[in-house]
């Protein structure tokens, strides 16, 4: 009798066969092929999202960038409106006359705690803009790109705003080799034809195309010119492998163009770095 009960015991009833047949697998989980697949996944979606985020990031450092210089061209046309209606100029007594160049623009406005920046006397522009230097900040503008040589006048990963108290450029000339611009007078630009530096908005012929501020990486069109000047082309803000940046213009407009190959990168279609 005990030993058919011990046995009767030994068999489960109904009830806890029903719980052991719906009861998960307290030991089960992912196999290695499993994760492996998971893992693959996961990272094809990281690889092809993360060009579309960096250009989504890019895009919105270069909307930053043209409302920053747009900001500048604006207080460029007040100064002039306080001006008989002139673009600045000043005679740059403390500079040396090579530095009489069109690209002068860091001793007019810009952070003059900057190395190369100026003297705060020289920001004649500053107080149109309330002198607010973030404006001077191009959210792209990380200065020399990787691989520039030595012979660039800042250190490679120094912003150009860092060095020359702005990432802009007042269009007040483009250098072009033989050429002067104002001869004889007090702001002589050397090897520079006249753009904006002191010139009578009303004697501008195509205000449409005349740009009046720029980005710094401008000064690649050097390299189209003069064979010396061949690591200028280390300074783009926006794409190492090509010359495209913000330019606003004297009729107020803003566009994001790439600039021409030479000698195109100075009048063309699109825009005008210098007078004709």
């Amino acid at each position: 009798m005990l030993a058919e009960q011990d046995r009767k015991s030994q068999i489960p009833s109904r009830g806890q066969l029903v719980s052991a047949v719906s009861r998960p697998n307290a030991t089960g989980g992912f196999t290695l092929i499993e994760l492996l697949v998971v893992i693959s996944i996961v990272a094809i979606l990281i690889a092809i999202l993360l060009p579309a985020l960096k250009t989504a990031r890019e895009s919105a450092r270069r909307v930053m960038c043209m409302s920053n210089a747009r900001q500048l061209s604006l207080s460029l046309g007040i100064y002039a409106g306080d001006f008989d209606n002139t673009f600045p100029a000043h005679t740059l007594t403390p500079l040396s006359t090579a530095s009489r160049s069109g690209w002068a623009h860091h001793s007019l406005w810009g952070d003059d705690e900057s190395p190369n920046g100026g003297e705060p006397q020289w920001k004649i522009v500053n107080p149109y803009h309330n002198n607010d230097m973030r404006l001077h900040r191009c959210p792209s503008d990380a200065g020399a790109n990787p691989g520039a040589p030595q012979t660039l006048p800042w250190p490679v990963g120094m912003p150009a705003w860092q060095y020359w108290g702005t990432s802009y450029s007042f269009m007040s000339g483009a250098p072009i080799l033989s050429e002067t611009a104002l001869p004889g007078t007090p702001i002589e630009l050397l090897w520079t034809r006249q753009g904006c530096w002191g010139r009578n908005v009303d004697d501008i012929e195509t205000p449409v195309r005349q740009v009046l501020a720029i980005e710094h990486s401008w000064r690649w069109t050097w390299s189209r010119e003069w064979s010396a000047w061949w690591d200028q082309a280390y300074l783009l803000f926006h794409d190492l492998r090509s010359p495209v940046m913000n330019m606003t213009f004297v009729d107020g407009h803003g566009v994001f163009l790439e600039m021409k190959e030479t000698p195109l990168h100075y009048n063309n279609e699109e825009y005008q770095l210098a007078s004709p």
